[in-house]
């Protein structure tokens, strides 16, 4: 549906609304991409309901090099990026270099790789020294 005709019948169903807008690039932009609470779910006191719109295509971004860094470092430069990260623990393959305890080994997408803002980017981490 589209945000403007949502919207409307929201407000003359006694509703608040709060509408936002989210890069999606499978959208036609103004569509309602997502709407809290869900459909028939209960209403707040304060009757409000909020509605994530398409907002056009998302920016593309370039993905950083976190190769060697800890995972809190790697999350961080993804996070500044515009992505998000997800940290696996797992031992890196033999042989591995004891000195490389709690650091990144792998990364999903290369650095360097042009991503839409917003993807998620799974970065792999020896264990930290025990």
């Amino acid at each position: 549906m589209r945000g403007d005709e949502a919207a409307t019948l929201l407000t003359d169903a006694g509703y608040a609304v709060v509408v936002e807008e989210r890069p999606d690039g499978d959208y036609p932009p103004g569509t309602v991409l997502e709407q809290s609470p869900e459909p028939r779910a209960p209403v707040g006191a304060d009757g409000e309901v909020r509605l994530v719109l398409a907002g056009g295509e998302p920016d593309t971004v370039a993905v950083p090099a976190v190769l060697g860094l800890r995972a809190d470092e790697a999350t961080f430069w993804l996070e500044a990026s515009g992505l998000h990260a997800v940290i696996v623990v797992e031992a890196e393959p033999p042989p591995g270099d004891p000195s490389r305890h709690g650091r990144v080994w792998k990364q999903s997408t290369a650095a360097g790789a042009a991503v839409d803002e917003g993807s998620t980017v799974k970065v792999t981490v020896n264990p930290p020294k025990a």
